[in-house]
């Protein structure tokens, strides 16, 4: 017997089995794009499970169809059921009580810290996404679960993200980033994702989860709704940054209302807890820039986004082989090959099996340094 779980736009979630849900879509959503794309992702399950691991991402494992017989007809799929995981949105910051919410033993879930390395670890972990092709595209907090035994995020709703040529099929507008709404006006409509729009929502997710408040939560004379400051670039954290200059300039001014003062500090403990987090909200917010928070992170972090080939697990056991057979090589005495000149005759005859060696090339050096390569490491 099955039991329902959940419901929302796209279809229904019911409970398989203590480990496994299902999530059947509604009719209407049963269309040609969905059905190829979810039949890829499932093809593609384990592959996913080898690449991201199964803590962070409910994958698609199982296509369902509406009879055993016809293949074309996909109703839905199978995918991980993380119990007992709660949304993020409901795990944010509180601005009233001034605390993140409390377990049932009464301790706060978060501190300010291990709250800012959550956010570290989302980013993260979409990066690898990133990598792998697959955009999430419909950014939003109830897609995002946090799993208190295992201390790490989940990412769920999978079946709706952008994956390789295969479209993002919803949309959050709340988190949805003015430039690429801009761009799809111009394209007829049609959303395209990128990774600089997930990074974009998730700076949203993340400024909300900590502050208490959207990013775009101001008070000003006029006022502004938060469409609007997001399409104006209006923001808190640019308030507090650049006074009132830049909303003078839009003809606008900043109102001493009480919760305009309450998020300003706590952006003000924001910044003295994570000054790299905070400087991300605010180019993100106030320069349009958008590159991942890992960006800003130092090279020398295993977490910047040029180690992450050299971290990947596919990369490390090549390296790792590697490493294996020189070694293997080295207790076999294997001499090193000859190098030979011209005329085909070699150039170590007289100076043993070990060629002279010759400084790096910069270009070597420069390539081995942005992507935090150390050769005595890989050789030794």
């Amino acid at each position: 017997m099955l039991f329902r779980s959940a419901s929302g736009g796209e279809g229904e979630i019911f409970e398989l089995t203590q480990l496994e849900l299902a999530k059947v879509y509604l009719k209407g959503e049963r269309t040609e794009v969905r059905r190829k794309k979810l039949l890829a992702l499932c093809n593609a399950y384990w592959r996913n499970v080898a690449e991201f691991g199964q803590d962070s991402f409910a994958f698609p494992r199982f296509p369902a169809y509406v009879d055993g017989l016809e293949y074309e007809n996909v109703a839905g799929f199978s995918m991980p059921y993380f119990k007992n995981c709660e949304e993020l949105e409901s795990l944010e910051f509180n601005l009233s009580t001034q605390q993140f919410p409390q377990t049932s033993k009464g301790a706060a879930v978060f501190t300010d810290q291990t709250a800012v390395n959550l956010i570290y670890k989302i980013f993260e972990l979409v990066e690898h996404l990133h990598k792998g092709r697959i955009i999430l595209g419909d950014i939003n907090p109830r897609n995002i679960l946090f799993n208190a035994l295992k201390q790490c995020p989940v990412f769920i709703d999978l079946d709706s993200a952008q994956v390789g040529l295969h479209p993002c099929t919803a949309t959050t507008i709340e988190y949805l980033d003015p430039i690429t709404e801009s761009q799809s006006k111009a394209a007829g409509g049609k959303i395209y994702f990128s990774s600089s729009s997930d990074v974009f929502g998730l700076a949203c997710i993340s400024f909300k989860f900590f502050v208490g408040a959207s990013p775009f939560k101001l008070f000003t004379s006029p006022p502004l709704d938060a469409l609007a400051m997001k399409r104006k670039g209006v923001s808190s954290i640019r308030s507090l940054v650049e006074s009132d200059d830049y909303l003078r300039a839009l003809g606008h001014s900043y109102v001493q209302n009480p919760q305009n003062v309450t998020i300003r500090r706590r952006l003000e403990t924001l910044k003295a807890t994570d000054p790299i987090l905070f400087d991300f909200f605010y180019r993100t917010f106030a320069q349009d820039n958008r590159e991942s928070l890992l960006c800003a992170l130092d090279v020398s972090d295993a977490r910047h986004p040029s180690n992450i080939y050299y971290v990947d697990p596919g990369i490390r056991k090549w390296v790792e082989e590697q490493v294996r057979l020189r070694k293997k090589a080295a207790a076999a005495s294997i001499p090193a090959p000859k190098i030979w000149g011209a005329g085909g005759k070699s150039t170590n005859e007289d100076r043993g099996a070990i060629p002279r060696s010759k400084p790096d090339p910069a270009e070597l050096r420069m390539f081995m340094n942005a992507f935090g390569f150390e050769l005595a490491a890989l050789l030794t």
